[in-house]
């Protein structure tokens, strides 16, 4: 039986919602998600596209790398030209950044950057998010 999210008041201050994920993966997707409705939000926002969600999961949980598409191709039996079309409009899109104007060089955007490192590459995958808003 699948538990139900919980959204609520936790006291007269904070509010709630629980989201429920299975792996490093599946946190990576829910994280995404909350990125997009952040990035949708703004006027300039970056929000992944959905045909992207699972990629970019890939590029959060385990870096930006050959060996990383790799295995999101095996995984997924994606052609290599469709996982290099992918990463072209990532970057088109400003989700990967060429920091020396060479692919080498490219990386995530560095709001996911910093989101991998602090839930990826420092085990705090058990941390929770505050998103807090505040009146301009």
């Amino acid at each position: 039986m699948e538990e139900e999210r919980k959204v609520g008041a936790i006291d007269n201050k904070v509010f709630q919602v629980v989201f429920r994920y299975e792996n490093s993966l599946d946190l990576a997707r829910q994280l995404i998600h909350v990125y997009n409705g952040l990035e949708r939000s703004q006027e300039d926002g970056r929000p992944v596209i959905v045909r992207h969600i699972d990629l970019v999961a890939y590029f959060l949980v385990f870096g930006y790398s050959k060996s990383t598409k790799d295995r999101y191709a095996k995984d997924y039996n994606e052609e290599s030209q469709k996982i290099a079309m992918f990463d072209s409009q990532l970057t088109k899109m400003g989700i990967l950044m060429d920091y020396e104007k060479t692919m080498k060089s490219r990386d995530l955007y560095p709001t996911l950057k910093n989101m991998r490192g602090y839930f990826f590459m420092r085990g705090y995958s058990q941390q929770k998010i505050v998103v807090v808003f505040e009146r301009e």
